[in-house]
């Protein structure tokens, strides 16, 4: 109920750095992708939490509202649970920024067994819009693929 709804630190010792990073830069239209940190395991069960960071840099001041995408996709290719959300206000933004926004999906109880993926990207708020995101130059679309869990049979107690 705090306003504002995000705190800014001043970090003297050395910075933390994503653990995941692309082996290439990735362009997200205002944004750099660094990478992503966090509780990303390789396996999960149903009703497990999964916590994670993705790192952004801000190349260019956006001009509307948007959001960061983080969503987990089964093995149908549809997506399962969705943890989109921007924690820091773009009107706090400046060029050079790095953003680092907290993504939490909880895993459906009834999530059936199979390899799921973790797809992020942005998109602007008001038409829903997907950013186009580009490695080395190349439209690689508007989702950037993560690493993959594969969910198991077993139900978390």
């Amino acid at each position: 109920g705090t306003l504002p709804p995000f705190a800014i630190y001043e970090q003297i010792s050395r910075p933390t750095f994503p653990r995941f990073t692309p082996d290439a830069p990735v362009r997200v239209e205002h944004l750099t992708f660094l990478g992503s940190t966090g509780d990303n395991p390789s396996s999960a069960r149903p009703g497990q939490t999964i916590e994670l960071e993705t790192w952004w840099r801000v190349d260019s001041l956006p001009e509307r509202p948007l959001s960061i995408m983080m969503h987990l996709v089964g093995p149908g290719g549809v997506p399962v649970v969705v943890g989109d959300g921007l924690g820091v206000p773009t009107e706090q933004w400046q060029v050079g920024d790095v953003i680092v926004q907290r993504h939490t999906l909880a895993l459906p109880a009834d999530a059936p067994p199979g390899e799921y993926t973790l797809a992020t990207g942005a998109y602007w708020l008001d038409t829903m819009e997907r950013w186009s995101i580009e490695r080395e130059g190349e439209s690689i679309g508007a989702h950037l693929m993560l690493p993959t869990i594969l969910v198991t049979a077993e139900q978390q107690s």
